[in-house]
């Protein structure tokens, strides 16, 4: 945008957001930074941007707060079910973090392309480390894999 003032801003722009156009259209009787969303015909809903009180853009019909616009209008792309799958999500991961044996797992990798992991930690659901090593991802894998199991895994039974 040329403006940071969103009130400056025309009525009509063609904004892209990860690589697909957004119509926002703001209603010609206002001066305040509120858009409606459209892609491809498909109305998105209302983003509005508080510039004057938190400088966060507000999706209306979510109740949600983003600092960027192109946030706003990923929340403006979610799918209806996105609330519910949301919760689903949340219930299950509450029941699995009260399992008495939950143990994560931990591995660093570098690189994007042929990522090797680097380090490799496990800890128990209290955060207490049960394995944290680091790996030479140029070694063979079988010793790798030998030093694991023999030297580590036995120690967590």
């Amino acid at each position: 945008m040329e403006s940071e003032n969103m009130t400056e801003w025309a009525h009509w722009l063609d904004y892209v957001v990860d690589g697909a156009s957004v119509q926002l259209v703001r209603p010609s009787d206002t001066h305040w930074p509120s858009w409606a969303g459209y892609e491809a015909a498909r109305d998105l809903g209302t983003v509005h941007g508080q510039f004057d009180l938190d400088g966060r853009w507000h999706v209306q019909s979510l109740n949600e707060c983003h600092l960027s616009l192109d946030d706003a209008v990923r929340a403006l792309r979610r799918l209806a079910t996105w609330a519910a799958d949301r919760e689903r999500v949340r219930r299950w991961a509450t029941g699995n973090l009260r399992d008495p044996h939950l143990l994560a797992l931990d591995v660093q990798t570098i690189g994007l392309h042929t990522a090797w992991a680097v380090q490799i930690a496990l800890t128990d659901r209290d955060g207490n480390i049960l394995f944290d090593e680091l790996a030479n991802p140029l070694a063979e894998i079988e010793r790798l894999l030998h030093c694991l199991t023999c030297c580590q895994w036995l120690s967590l039974g």
